[in-house]
């Protein structure tokens, strides 16, 4: 549900340098952050009078807050962000989810922009860093990239002889990116890495772009490029 309630929130756009490369670039679909903070680590009160309009009701456990926040520059920018925020018992939960696709702002729309995103959150944390949970999508034309494992296989199961195993998940061991566990995906069209894992995020430094450079190499530990048919003569 898109809501353009951050569009009023704000301050002067800031200008933001353009990136080396695009999501678009590192095959990636997706980056998810999820923070967990204690009530006393956040700043719920200045977080909330923000969107006044949307905080009718008393802050207590079990408020929930969504929002899309388009793409401040989309010429240079090629994604948005989904904000997810809710609050518990004694803790706070806040998910920003990078999506390939510039979101173009209304003619009225003011920051915080996606590109701005990270750092605007962190004014709310009084930390100036935190750690996050990590879900990464990444999609690669099957014409060239494939599994580094044979997917699909055909496996019997039960009274069915042959059942077609498209995924295979992958537990990792400790690695500098901090992925635990990895997703395989074979399709006819696509072949996915989903990686799922722990990382610290600093606020005011935060890079999305960089983000995905690293776990795009990442990934492809998990992928191997198809031969062109010219190479193989």
């Amino acid at each position: 549900m898109q809501q353009k309630t951050l569009a009023h929130a704000a301050h002067p756009m800031t200008k933001t340098a353009g990136p080396s490369k695009k999501l678009a670039d590192l095959h990636c679909d997706s980056m998810g952050y999820e923070f967990g903070v204690t009530v006393d680590k956040f700043e719920l009160q200045s977080f909330s009078k923000r969107f006044e309009s949307r905080f009718k009701d008393p802050l207590k456990p079990g408020l929930t807050f969504e929002a899309v926040l388009s793409t401040g520059n989309p010429k240079i920018f090629d994604y948005h962000v989904h904000l997810i925020w809710w609050l518990m018992k004694s803790q706070v939960k806040v998910k920003v989810q990078y999506v390939q696709k510039a979101n173009k702002p209304e003619e009225d729309e003011k920051e915080p922009f996606a590109e701005g995103a990270m750092k605007w959150l962190g004014a709310f944390f009084k930390a100036k860093n935190a750690p996050a949970h990590i879900h990464t999508a990444f999609e690669y034309p099957a014409e060239s990239w494939q599994p580094a494992i044979p997917l699909p296989i055909k496996i019997p199961i039960g009274s069915n002889p042959e059942v077609e195993v498209d995924g295979m998940s992958l537990n990792l061991g400790k690695n500098e990116t901090g992925m635990g566990q990895a997703w395989l995906i074979s399709r006819e069209k696509f072949t996915r890495v989903l990686l799922y894992g722990d990382r610290p995020v600093e606020f005011l430094t935060f890079d999305v772009i960089k983000e995905a450079e690293l776990l795009s190499e990442f990934a492809k530990n998990f992928i191997k490029e198809t031969p062109n048919e010219a190479d193989k003569f």
